[in-house]
């Protein structure tokens, strides 16, 4: 045991590394962007709901938006959620900080206890868990955001190893740890990501059933508890959860074209080796379909190329299951893009009240990244790279490269003309011409990442210790990817100084209009109401040139 807590506070340097300076330094700055959701919601959500938790209140009710809302049984509050219980103890901003930091390094703690349940050396379970920590389809939700996605994703992993221990050993240990897990992912506030989980879990824990010749019925009863202990154990959110959506558009069948928009754009596979090729978030806008979060798979060129190298040359337990599953996510993320999504949202229960079926590329991710490691533990283990391998992947950096001087010579006005005429690119028009550079520059990286990954490899044959280098630039492309996106904010600009110095001086009940952050209101505690404006303010800039007027007036009855 003790080399695992060596991997856990590993991956903890790792993760301190990534948010050091937002973790100890007091103040109001805050991970995400100013212009999405952390900025928009959670923030706000987070300082109500746990400001009356503090005062002995379950927020249950949120009368600070609309004419009112449901507020606890909206999921998204999340109040029941145990590491969200930091926003008790902890200034909002720093608490918020800590929230991301700790979600990011529990995904990569599950991650490593499943790779070394599974039996790989220590390093390639630590390259394995890392790689999932910083790869696209998981850190873009940071700079998005989304704090009940980052919050909801660590516990796939989990759930995986309980349902592969439980089927080995049949111990009552593993299925209480399945409802445990299942029961936080409930209670982290994200519903669709249980539904997928769900879904990708079951489908396979079923293949792995299929496998067995004896106590199919006693394994198969165990593996259901998982969800029906995780839902008892969650219980008082899930009855309250279903009460609200029962009134909300949740509750009916959804057109099928609002079902199939924010799925992942075929074209985008690309970002499994060139993740910018479309824009980043920080160095060129995003021009691709959707959004880039649920739209980019990198999970490093070494990754790709050590799953690759592990799924053509390792044996191990349940490979055709895992396979299977990567495939058939990979399929349901391209959403309407193949047949399969339309027979689900037809067919399958539930399936038709979600849209986004991007979401589902992180499975995908989690297969690579565990592949990935075994394509390391191979390698540490038999200290030794085929030749075979080694000039396949030497043709394949030679091609990268080749691709990237070819993009600057294509026609770019026809690559971007077809992306516009989705109807499905958000992007101001002014980008496109510097982004035929940017996407050459993408393809070159990845061509001599490749490249350096071929050396290292051969390397390897000379000098055993190699192996180490190779895991080291695995771990730091998806690393330096994830600090070149991560991004922070000052949230005390987000609301208004003056106004909130005029409630301050002038208590009562308000009517305020923000038409840029509605939720503002939940911390400045106004209450809605029908009024009279009586004033105007004018908000400062964000970051991205929108501005809200604020009126303020006395509520009437």
């Amino acid at each position: 045991m003790r080399i695992v807590w060596i991997g856990l506070g590993c991956l903890a340097l790792l993760t301190l590394t990534m948010f050091f300076d937002t973790l100890v330094a007091p103040g109001s700055r805050v991970v995400g962007q100013v212009h999405d959701d952390l900025a928009l919601h959670f923030l706000w959500w987070r300082e109500f709901g746990f400001g009356e938790l503090a005062k002995g209140n379950l927020a249950l009710w949120n009368p600070h938006i609309f004419s009112g809302a449901p507020f606890f049984g909206a999921m998204q509050s999340a109040l029941l959620y145990p590491p969200n219980w930091l926003f008790l103890a902890l200034p909002l901003p720093l608490a918020t900080n800590w929230s991301i930091a700790l979600s990011v390094w529990l995904l990569g703690a599950f991650m490593y206890l499943w790779a070394w349940r599974r039996g790989l050396h220590p390093f390639a379970a630590f390259v394995s868990a890392a790689l999932l920590m910083f790869c696209a389809p998981y850190f873009l939700h940071v700079p998005a955001g989304h704090l009940n996605i980052l919050c909801a994703i660590p516990w796939i992993p989990l759930l995986f190893l309980a349902i592969e221990e439980w089927l080995a050993s049949r111990r009552l240990a593993w299925c209480l740890i399945g409802m445990l897990t299942v029961s936080m992912q409930i209670l982290s506030g994200h519903p669709q990501y249980v539904y997928f989980t769900a879904l990708a879990a079951g489908g396979y824990a079923l293949l792995r059933l299929a496998e067995r010749r004896d106590h199919r019925a006693a394994a198969a009863a165990g593996l259901l508890s998982f969800y029906a202990g995780g839902a008892l154990l969650a219980a008082v959110q899930l009855f309250v959860g279903f009460q609200a959506m029962a009134e909300t558009i949740r509750s009916q069948a959804l057109p099928f074209q609002f079902a199939a928009s924010f799925n992942f754009p075929p074209e985008n596979l690309i970002t499994l080796v060139a993740p910018g090729f479309f824009g980043d978030v920080t160095n060129h806008p995003y021009w691709g379909r959707w959004y880039l979060w649920e739209a980019c798979a990198f999970i490093g060129v070494t990754g790709v190329a050590l799953a690759v190298y592990g799924m053509t040359t390792v044996k191990m337990a349940g490979k055709k299951a895992l396979l299977t599953v990567a495939a058939i996510a990979a399929l349901l993320a391209l959403g309407n893009s193949t047949p399969l999504f339309r027979i689900l949202f037809d067919w399958m229960p539930l399936f038709d009240r979600f849209r986004g079926a991007g979401k589902f590329i992180f499975i995908t991710a989690l297969v690579l990244v565990l592949l990935a490691g075994y394509g390391l533990d191979r390698i540490l283990r038999e200290r030794n790279v085929p030749m075979r391998a080694l000039w396949v992947g030497g043709a394949i950096a030679v091609a990268l490269c080749a691709a990237a001087t070819a993009i600057r010579t294509v026609d770019w006005s026809v690559v971007t003309a077809a992306v516009l005429a989705t109807g499905q690119t958000y992007v101001d028009r002014q980008v496109f011409p510097a982004s035929q550079a940017f996407a050459s520059l993408g393809l070159l990286l990845a061509g001599l990442t490749l490249a350096a990954a071929v050396c290292l490899a051969l390397w390897v044959r000379r000098e055993r210790r190699a192996v180490f280098l190779l895991g080291a630039l695995a771990v730091g492309e998806v690393f330096a990817f994830a600090r070149m996106q991560r991004t922070t904010f000052d949230s005390a600009l987000l609301v208004v100084p003056q106004l909130r110095q005029f409630l301050a001086e002038h208590p009562g009940e308000y009517r305020i209009l923000n038409l840029w952050n509605p939720n503002t209101a939940m911390s400045l505690r106004s209450t809605p109401g029908a009024t009279t404006p009586v004033s105007r303010a004018a908000m400062p800039s964000s970051s991205n040139g929108a501005k809200a007027g604020i009126r303020t007036g006395p509520r009437t009855t």
